[in-house]
């Protein structure tokens, strides 16, 4: 199903839409509203196609590792869309795929931003880099980060792709940014089949003083594409 074709409302700065769309090139789906993305919040989604790692339990495989297959998303219909339904969100989410991946994805957020629509980033931290630009502007007020399990696993929780040095670097990053600013992270985790309570709890262990660990059951992945859903 294809977004309408609509003109901007007056509620569009001007810029927007006159700038060019290269990050909106790997906006690959839509969910109009969401209750569950962002607890707390009623939400839109925005899906975004390519991932740094190649996790045998990803829910969104075809989206994060072909995201060509897929055609983009218009940015003037979306962000249209989100301009006129903005009275009745509490925000955007953005996930992928791995958004932090997207080339120029701080254009993309400011789009949205300028919107005056808060939002929540989904990552698997493995880009920390991009997670500091992002909050050193303020132009995110909720990242959700995924810790895999414990850094020695993470070579078979990501299909070989990191390195249990690496995802360990990565994520200390990471929650160094968090224990600056603790209120904008929440990290979280997938209780996946290679996982025992015993590799959970030594996860446990690495997340900074203070920091809870939210737990999500896993479920066979049933969908493989991110909804356009307008």
């Amino acid at each position: 199903m294809q977004l309408q074709e609509t003109t901007f409302p007056l509620s569009i700065p001007a810029h927007i839409a006159d700038e060019a769309e290269s990050p909106w090139n790997h906006v690959l789906g839509l969910e109009r509203l969401s209750l569950c993305d962002w607890p707390g919040h009623a939400s839109s989604v925005l899906f975004c196609g390519g991932c740094n790692l190649r996790c045998p339990t990803c829910h969104n495989a075809d989206l994060a590792w072909s995201p060509e297959e897929f055609p983009a998303l218009s940015r003037s219909k979306v962000l249209t869309m989100l301009a006129e339904r903005k009275r009745w969100l509490d925000g955007v989410v953005i996930t992928g795929g791995e958004p932090t991946c997207v080339p120029g994805l701080e254009k993309l957020v400011r789009d949205i931003a300028s919107l005056g629509l808060p939002i929540k980033l989904d990552s698997n931290g493995m880009r920390p880099e991009v997670i500091e630009s992002l909050i050193e502007q303020n132009l995110v007020e909720q990242f959700f980060v995924d810790l895999k399990g414990p850094f020695r696993l993470y070579p078979a929780l990501t299909g070989n792709k990191v390195s249990e040095e690496r995802a360990a670097r990565n994520m200390e990053h990471v929650f160094e940014l968090a224990r600056f600013r603790p209120k904008a992270f929440v990290f979280r985790m997938t209780r996946v089949p290679l996982l025992s309570e015993e590799n959970i709890q030594e996860a446990l262990l690495s997340l900074p003083e203070g920091f809870p660990l939210k737990m999500q059951q896993y479920k066979e992945p049933r969908r493989t594409h991110a909804p356009v859903n307008p």
